[in-house]
């Protein structure tokens, strides 16, 4: 199950040790674990940086994990797209000259019924 991901991490950040790889591992195994199941140990902020994720801080860890949980993200490249959203909606939210949100930006957070005709309101 995480034999994909670990390659493409290992891959794209270069990992060249043993530790540095088992590290990669333990953090994937934790994120999917608790994706499956959210009664398992919930991925740290270290767990993400691992795995290649970027953008996560103890602002957004909680609603992070939600996400990872509810969807079932195990890929980086989900995990990524919801961290990202979330980003431009929070920065949105503490000042409106940022980037305004989209559509797609709350379907990737889990928020359901924004559309068109609603995103301004919305936003």
């Amino acid at each position: 199950n995480n034999f994909s991901e670990i390659n493409g991490q290992v891959d794209s950040q270069s990992w060249t040790t043993v530790a540095a790889i088992q590290i990669l591992t333990d953090s994937v195994n934790v994120i999917q674990s608790y994706a499956a199941d959210n009664t398992q140990p919930a991925p740290s902020v270290s767990d993400y940086a691992d795995f290649g994720v970027t953008g996560i801080d103890a602002n957004n860890l909680a609603e992070i994990n939600a996400q990872v949980d509810s969807q079932s993200l195990t890929t980086v490249a989900g995990i990524q797209t919801v961290v990202d959203s979330l980003a431009i909606i929070q920065s949105y939210a503490a000042d409106n000259t940022q980037t305004t949100p989209t559509v797609t930006n709350y379907a990737d957070i889990g928020v359901t019924g924004v559309d068109a005709n609603s995103l301004s309101e919305v936003n």
